[in-house]
């Protein structure tokens, strides 16, 4: 690089980093409580501590997270991720601190990669840097710290178009390659419209350097440009074939309203280029320039242009580069690197004079009537608009500089204020995240040899549902996009756990006694009034201390009482959690002698508190205008047993009125508000009530909202009836120094004739040897592993492999050769530096 390269890298980090303090002052820091905090920063944490004990940078099986997911799910939030992968070498930083310094690392590469991109494509160097800060202030950028994903491939994009250059320029395509290889596992999901970014531009190259252009010529010519970003797709085979069959088997469940029709009405989307973090970001010059090249320019920038005025303006793209899940303006991010060549392409047209006024009012013009026809009513554009307009006609007229102050001032104006509303993680939280008070509980217990399971209950579980704190803690909990159904339903729809989150992804963890003893769960985290039945304090404090409980199930067991599907599925909550601690249900024609243990019953109780609460023959209405709470003082005490409280909630509310929750002895849940994208659909409330000591009292908290409750039921269940379950299977014994990486070994010793099952989530990669023989497996309990066993003693191992891992090694293997070979075939130039013209 040139003396000016490394000044102009200096003054954009400079400006980045103050900007960075300005967004977050001196009480927080770099990093949002959404989803930053909860998945983009303890997910890679946990990736590298796999690495750290396996030694495998593909893992394939996560065991810690979940209860035991395909590693693939986590494949968006980092998995052979460049940039995470880099984190490996430095084991001594903390991944959190790590993410906010490559963060910021980023964002600053890829501004600095703007200039040089615009500068080899002969942009005056000062017009070069004008833009590339315009790009470092798009509010897009905003994702850096919140959703890092949205932003993080951006450097090997731009990698990419300069790579583009070099193959039209100097027919050599390595550059191409690699980056399209880099962007792709670094974030798979925006690699879609990067490449499509990389299309459109590879297109305009060859326009601009073809005077004529035929179907053959194109055809031929583009089948030799895409072969170098086919070997880049194929070289990412080991990411995107597993993540595929990944995809293929968890869809996110959201509420989808759109009206396919409406695909195919023409309609700009200002928001997709101005002013949103969930879109590009950009200010009024943007669409001026995207007008301007439309209509004033030559055929080559007038390709550009179009293409993308019709990606922006049919909502199918949109809809499509989502992956027909919903219509949101994220994806078109990639496309940003397009839109700032544009405003370059525009604001050196003006420095050289080529700009008249006449045709500048005609594209205002344009742009006023856009507004109009499409109902862009953004008071702020208008602002934006006359200012900038005032600029141009200033430049075109006196040749003035003003435009260029107008342009960055206004950008600040719109990214600033976007920037310092989020939710930023506190300088406290971050203490407490970082802290080693969980370690040093779980340090209490490392002498433990068995395996089990672990859940932290401490304050706000959905900042710890992630969080692996070492190789040895395994955990039920998950928040991901993907994930094993066949969990996820069980966990909802089986087990019917309290969601105490307006996110229906967050699987967190919650205190429910039946869930811990069915998964596992030897050990709980918690402070002192919220420890489930069975657990008993081995050090700690009050505040928060580590509880165990010997008396949970293992990972694996077998049992000869057994239930069949269709009986299952003939019982209703809470019946269906009795079931599943006291039998195996199976998809066979089997025959049980349950009898239900369970109680119904109707609490007695003194109501302490002043909620207005009115009554009918089948339903109770609550209105609070805020947090409110009541006690219910219980006539009967109740000792060594659990309560199961279910109860329907019949409305939910608008979304201005937000979300409502009733929490009963701190098990929360909530009915997030109608119109909520990801709509929880949690009508009916259940509840599971337990503590080691006597329950005299039930406090219950309302959120601020209506309640209309109906169908209030609440069952007694004895404790000792969970113990004689727990009592009477046989045991997996897991050899923990076997059980590494994707593989699990453990012996058992079975009394008779039965069905072994395991609290693993059910998944089709597992091949599993009992006594080195491989043996079949179906699903049990409605979601996990299981298959029939015979008496005696025996071996058990389990091996996970992704589905697709395999096809995409070889597709990788295949790719890499053929990248060799392009590196070795191509003629050898010797590598110049990018001059600035």
């Amino acid at each position: 690089m040139k003396r000016q390269d490394y000044i102009v890298l200096a003054i954009l980090s400079i400006i980045f980093i103050g900007l960075v303090f300005i967004y977050t002052g001196f009480n927080n820091v770099y990093g949002s409580m959404t989803d930053w905090v909860m998945q983009h920063t303890v997910i890679p944490d946990y990736l590298r501590t796999l690495f750290y004990e396996t030694k495998e940078l593909t893992p394939n099986l996560a065991l810690n997270i979940g209860a035991g997911q395909n590693a693939y799910y986590l494949s968006y939030y980092g998995l052979l991720n460049p940039f995470i992968l880099m984190s490996y070498l430095f084991p001594f930083m903390k991944m959190i601190d790590y993410i906010i310094v490559s963060s910021i690392a980023i964002v600053i590469i890829s501004s600095f990669l703007i200039y040089k991109w615009l500068c080899y494509n002969n942009i005056n160097y000062k017009i070069a840097f004008i833009s590339s800060l315009l790009f470092m202030l798009m509010n897009a950028f905003f994702h850096a710290h919140r959703h890092i994903m949205f932003i993080n491939y951006i450097p090997f994009l731009i990698l990419g178009l300069i790579g583009i250059d070099r193959y039209f320029d100097k027919k050599k395509s390595v550059l191409f390659t690699i980056s399209v290889f880099l962007m792709i596992m670094t974030s798979y999901y925006y690699s879609v419209s990067g490449l499509l970014c990389l299309l459109i531009y590879g297109i305009y190259k060859y326009i601009k350097q073809t005077k004529k252009v035929t179907i053959k010529s194109f055809f031929v010519d583009g089948i030799k440009f895409l072969c170098p970003m086919f070997i880049g797709i194929l070289m990412a085979s080991i990411l995107l074939v597993p993540t595929v069959f990944a995809i293929l088997s968890s869809r996110s469940q959201i509420k989808n309203t759109v009206d396919l029709l409406s695909l195919f009405i023409p309609r700009f989307n200002f928001n997709t280029m101005l002013y949103d973090n969930y879109g590009m970001g950009f200010t009024a010059i943007s669409v001026i320039a995207l007008i301007y090249t439309v209509f004033c320019s030559k055929r080559d920038k007038r390709f550009l242009s179009l293409c993308l005025l019709v990606l922006f303006s049919i909502p199918l793209f949109m809809y499509i580069l989502n992956g027909m899940l919903y219509l949101r303006a994220k994806v078109f991010i990639p496309i940003s690197p397009l839109i700032i060549f544009l405003v370059a392409l525009l604001l050196d047209d003006l420095k050289n004079k080529r700009v008249n006024i006449i045709d500048y009012i005609k594209v205002v013009i344009v742009i006023l009537i856009m507004a109009l026809i499409f109902k862009y009513n953004n008071e702020y554009f208008y602002t934006d608009l006359l200012l900038t307009s005032l600029g141009i006609i200033l430049i075109i007229i006196k040749r003035t500089k003003l435009l260029y102050v107008i342009l960055i001032v206004i950008s600040l104006v719109s990214n600033i204020p976007k920037n310092m509303n989020d939710n930023f993680v506190s300088n406290t939280t971050y203490q407490n995240i970082t802290s080693s008070n969980v370690d040093n509980l779980l340090e209490t217990i490392s002498n433990d040899k068995t395996f089990y399971r672990v859940e932290n209950l401490i304050g706000n579980t959905s900042l710890t549902v992630n969080k692996i704190y070492n190789s040895s803690y395994y955990q039920t909990s998950i928040y991901s996009s993907t994930y094993n159904p066949y969990y996820k339903d069980f966990y909802d729809d089986v087990i019917r756990n309290a969601i105490p989150y307006r996110n229906n992804l967050l699987r967190a963890a919650t205190n429910n006694i039946v869930f811990q003893t069915l998964m596992g769960t030897k050990y709980v985290i918690t402070d002192v009034d919220n420890v489930p039945i069975g657990y008993e304090k081995i050090s700690g404090t009050n505040e928060m201390g580590i509880y165990k409980n010997e008396n949970v199930l293992p990972l694996g067991y077998a049992s000869s009482s057994l239930m069949s599907d269709e009986d299952f599925m003939n019982l209703k909550y809470p019946y269906t959690n009795e079931v599943l601690l006291n039998y195996i249900v199976v998809n066979k024609n089997v025959s049980s002698n349950y009898e239900s243990a369970l109680e119904k019953t109707n609490l007695s109780y003194q109501i302490i508190g002043d909620i207005d609460i009115k009554k009918s023959d089948t339903n109770y209405i609550i209105d609070t205008i805020k947090k409110e709470e009541i006690t219910l003082k219980l006539n009967e005490h109740i000792q060594n047993k659990i309560l199961f409280i279910k109860f329907k909630l019949n409305k939910a509310s608008n979304c201005s009125d937000g979300d409502i929750s009733i929490t009963i002895n701190n098990v929360t849940n909530k009915l997030t508000c109608k119109q909520w994208l990801y709509f929880n659909n949690n009508y009916e409330f259940e509840y599971v009530i337990s503590s080691p000591k006597e329950i005299n009292e039930l406090n219950i908290i309302f959120s601020k909202g209506h309640f209309d409750i109906s169908d209030i039921e609440i069952h007694k269940a004895d404790y000792d009836k969970v113990l004689d379950a727990v009592f009477k299977v046989d045991k997996l014994l897991i050899d923990k120094d076997k059980t590494k990486g994707n593989i699990i070994v453990g012996n058992i010793d079975v009394t008779e004739d039965s069905f072994f099952a395991t609290t693993i989530p059910y998944d089709k990669g597992f091949t599993i040897y009992v006594d080195d023989i491989k043996t079949s497996y179906e699903i049990v309990n409605k979601a996990f592993i299981g298959f029939p066993i015979s008496k005696g003693k025996h071996n058990i191992k389990f091996v996970y492999r992704s589905p697709g891992y395999n096809v995409g090694v070889v597709g990788s293997l295949i790719g890499t050769l053929l990248f060799i070979y392009v590196i070795i075939a191509e003629p050898k130039q010797k590598f110049r530096v990018l001059k600035i013209k």
